[in-house]
């Protein structure tokens, strides 16, 4: 089981940031935005509350799964609302994880770039 320990970061961003921890070792990090935003390549309207990353030597261990679970539990503590979260549509594995914690898949639309993302939504409650 992993756990989440809170990072200071810069003052100009709006959120929280964790990074994720098992066995005393920091195997990556997460972020939840108070209100959602976007990388400038992103298709219009592909905000996103949630950002995780997990070091390539710790993939495929559940980890992501794991800080979702627990960022969705913490955006429900801090009355964040229901969470919109978006994918490369080629990234199966984090496509996984955001449906593993009941992501519904609201659409997909392409970016500047012409990559396909997909947007979901996940209830807090």
């Amino acid at each position: 089981m992993i756990k989440l320990s809170k990072e200071d970061v810069s003052d100009d961003f709006s959120g929280h940031t964790y990074n994720i921890i098992q066995d005393d070792n920091n195997v990556g990090y997460c972020q939840l935005r108070d209100n959602p935003s976007k990388s400038k390549n992103m298709p219009n309207n592909f905000e996103s509350h949630i950002y995780y990353e997990i070091k390539e030597e710790y993939r495929n261990r559940g980890y992501a799964s794991e800080a979702l679970n627990l960022l969705i539990k913490e955006a429900k503590n801090l009355n964040i609302g229901n969470l919109t979260i978006t994918a490369k549509d080629s990234n199966i594995s984090s496509i996984r994880v955001i449906e593993k914690n009941n992501g519904i898949l609201q659409h997909k639309d392409y970016s500047k770039d012409d990559v396909l993302y997909r947007k979901y939504l996940v209830f807090t409650n």
